[in-house]
């Protein structure tokens, strides 16, 4: 699959000509941090009110995922954000001469819980005897201790990194090109504010109104309507998964990623 994704690329370069154009921004994140759900409410305002997540239309078709498809048509636009989950210093990431790139950032106890329930969606852990996604079980918090453990999902640490390398990368500040970190516990509280921000950054005239419309018609509520069958909808909380954790998983937790968190929250 990654060398399909390479051929891709560079297919596109070549299809584009010339130098590598600095128009692309990366909606980057670790896996489960919410990326879709910013991307739509992004994608919203980008088609001034005429795009909306359904059945029938994937945010993709305006904000397109690195890992499934880019066009060529994409990327010969003046302003070409895409969705990655790759560190910045893939080889992927650095076949693209980026301009800006957003980065949100979960907090690691949400995304073991969201992964766990991701994963067994995909079959790669099996479901509760019930036939319901739990995760107030053993096998959770087995799950659990070898995500904070190793700092992330091991399956995902060769292209991905872990939770706390994708983070350190991202925003250590070291890259060519700025990068404008999204909190998804002020994006889940707060999310007009954010938007706003996100938008003075990518230099985006957006009528205001737009922004309260983005996020009613972008709620998880308004989205499990348009998509009934979709699962893969949040809840679009923060904090939630920390609280389902053993207290010895939890004490592994803050030892691992407290420091870091607290660097976060400072800003």
């Amino acid at each position: 699959m990654l060398n399909n994704i390479v051929k891709r690329i560079s297919d596109f370069s070549s299809a584009i000509t010339g130098e590598k154009r600095s128009n692309v921004v990366w909606i980057a994140s670790y896996p489960r941090s919410g990326n879709k759900w910013f991307r739509c409410m992004l994608g919203y305002l980008m088609s001034n009110g005429q795009f909306l997540m359904s059945s029938n239309n994937s945010i993709n078709e305006i904000i397109p995922n690195i890992h499934l498809q880019v066009s060529k048509s994409h990327l010969r636009k003046d302003f070409a954000p895409i969705k990655t989950h790759f560190l910045p210093n893939h080889p992927i990431s650095l076949s693209y001469k980026a301009q800006k790139a957003i980065y949100i950032v979960r907090n690691p106890g949400d995304i073991i819980a969201s992964s766990y329930k991701f994963l067994q969606r995909q079959g790669k852990i099996p479901l509760d005897e019930t036939g319901e996604e739990l995760i107030d079980s053993a096998k959770f918090q087995d799950f659990a201790a070898d995500f904070i453990e190793q700092q992330g999902y091991s399956d995902w640490e060769k292209d991905f990194g872990t939770w706390t390398s994708s983070v350190n990368q991202w925003l250590s500040g070291g890259l060519p090109y700025e990068v404008y970190p999204v909190q998804f516990s002020l994006l889940s509280h707060k999310p007009e504010q954010v938007l706003k921000g996100v938008a003075n950054f990518l230099e985006l005239d957006i009528p205001e109104f737009l922004f309260g419309e983005s996020v009613q018609k972008n709620s998880i509520s308004e989205s499990r309507k348009r998509e009934p069958n979709n699962k893969g909808i949040g809840l679009g909380v923060s904090g939630y998964g920390f609280q389902q954790l053993s207290q010895a998983n939890k004490e592994k937790f803050l030892e691992n990623f407290g420091t870091l968190l607290k660097r976060i929250e400072q800003g």
